[in-house]
């Protein structure tokens, strides 16, 4: 008989990456899977030739391969499962890859039964992987048309000069009201720095959308999301995470002769933009790249031979955000030649809990010993903090004076959302539950605009509606302002207005 090609180490080494690509195909890409992928098949089978090489047989040498890629690829998993130290489990997964390559050595017989076994193993882990996303691929209607075409914005009259404009998204930063009610804190200090910063804070906005995607995939399009109900499938982000992307706004700026820069974070949608002429984030990767190293025994390995280890996720998040805030300071002490617009989203005072008011680190023992009002009140005023220097460096540097936006995307989560995410029935949440979601910072810096034409309703749809039309003579008109909630994760376009509620 024939003697068997050992195949199965890129299946295995496959499978892992399509499996997570499947669980969450509904939000990512195959433009953030396939560099993953390749990585992971390119160092297996480079793994398998080094074991072939020092072991004279290339089934002996994949089936050592197999083994420790199956152990480093499933040490996250087992890692979150068992109550073991990381270094004492690592130190156990050593030995069973050493066990794993006494037996390639010494299996006589059975190899050849071995690999067929383990070729067809991994064929079927990779057709189940596959199938969810295929199935999908093959039953999915053509795309909508997601985005407001930018290039259709017609300027009339442009105010000379053109101004610098800044849009700046904190996430889940609470309106002043709903931060007070629900958690005990007077923002009231950090909103007349605003103001007499020359500010006009809308003090009844409320966002448009509960989620960061809809929220943004609106403003920075400038338009409500009605296009995607009944033609989008109920549970896929695409259409909005395209919308983020791609947006109106980019285009029609740049067109116009701005220079875009773009600040983006770890989540996909706001990483980069394709309009942007320069990106700057803290880490490289994907989303989707992170969480996989995280399913991995990388993190557990590197911090065998680093001194400070790493802490994962929340590391991750504290280095990030002082990467923007530090990157926001630097380009606002610089007096572009050109006009040139600003896009910087924060993930603060968004979960985790990684910074005090003072803006020392939080290990996450600190921050499961306070209640979340602490762990919330605490990024406020680190943010706080962080922009008063932002604010005043930009506004004391930039001649003419900017046109800057400081907005909430959405506000935190409500306490019940926490148990069942995905299941979480929008239109069924209290109004308090509403108001914790919906209740929104808005601030606005944009001179030579009377502050009667910032409506202190003012939603974040029209907030470039309104600055387009006073600053290019875009025409575009003030929608009415609206606030929509969809059913739950399932039925992200299943859209119900809840104005009326949160007002």
């Amino acid at each position: 008989m024939r003697r068997p090609v050992a195949f199965h180490p890129v299946l295995i080494a496959a499978f892992p990456v399509l499996f997570l690509w499947s669980q969450n195909r509904t939000e990512v890409t195959g433009r953030h899977t396939l560099p993953v992928l390749g990585v992971t098949v390119v160092a297996t089978a480079a793994l398998a030739a080094v074991a072939t090489l020092l072991l004279r047989d290339h089934r002996r040498g994949a089936l050592a391969a197999s083994g420790i890629a199956l152990l480093f690829f499933s040490f996250g998993h087992v890692d979150g499962l068992v109550d073991l130290r990381r270094d004492v489990l690592l130190f156990v997964w050593g030995a069973l890859a050493i066990s794993v390559t006494v037996v390639a050595v010494r299996l006589r017989g059975g190899l050849q039964p071995a690999t067929r076994t383990l070729n067809a193993a991994g064929a079927i882990l990779l057709v189940t992987s596959l199938l969810p996303v295929a199935t999908e691929a093959v039953a999915e209607d053509a795309p909508p048309h997601v985005a407001a075409a930018g290039s259709t914005i017609r300027a009339g009259r442009v105010l000379e000069p053109r101004r610098d404009i800044w849009y700046v998204i904190l996430d889940r930063y609470a309106r002043h009201d709903s931060m007070r009610r629900r958690f005990g804190f007077d923002n009231r200090e950090f909103l007349s720095f605003l103001e007499e910063r020359g500010f006009d804070v809308a003090e009844r906005s409320v966002a448009n959308y509960p989620k960061t995607a809809h929220s943004l995939a609106s403003s920075l399009n400038m338009r409500y999301l009605d296009h995607l109900a009944g033609r989008t499938r109920g549970d896929d982000w695409g259409a909005v995470y395209a919308m983020v992307q791609r947006h109106a706004l980019g285009r029609f700026l740049t067109s116009h002769g701005y220079r875009y820069l773009h600040l983006g974070n770890w989540w996909d949608p706001t990483q980069d933009s394709p309009y942007a002429h320069a990106s700057y984030r803290y880490d490289s990767r994907s989303e989707f790249a992170q969480v996989f190293e995280d399913t991995t025994a990388w993190p557990a390995v590197r911090d065998l031979f680093t001194d400070d280890a790493a802490d994962g996720w929340r590391e991750r998040k504290r280095d990030a955000t002082a990467y923007l805030f530090d990157k926001l300071d630097e380009l606002a002490a610089h007096d572009f030649p050109d006009p040139t617009f600003v896009f910087a989203h924060l993930t603060i005072p968004h979960e985790p809990y990684v910074f005090d008011a003072d803006g020392r680190h939080l290990s996450e023992e600190e921050a499961d010993l306070r209640t979340e009002g602490e762990n919330y009140v605490g990024q406020v005023r680190y943010a706080n903090r962080r922009l008063r220097v932002f604010v005043d460096r930009l506004l004391d540097s930039h001649h003419p004076d900017p046109i800057v936006v400081i907005q909430a995307d959405e506000g935190p989560h409500p306490e019940r959302y926490t148990w069942y995410p995905r299941h979480f029935n929008w239109p069924r949440a209290t109004d308090d539950e509403l108001a914790d979601k919906l209740h929104i910072l808005n601030a606005y810096h944009l001179p030579g605009v009377d502050d009667a034409e910032i409506a202190e309703d003012i939603t974040p749809v029209n907030t470039f509606r309104l600055i387009l039309d006073h600053y290019f003579g875009a025409d575009l008109g003030k929608l009415p302002e609206r606030v929509r909630v969809f059913e739950n994760h399932y039925n992200l376009y299943d859209f119900t207005d809840v104005t009326e509620r949160v007002r």
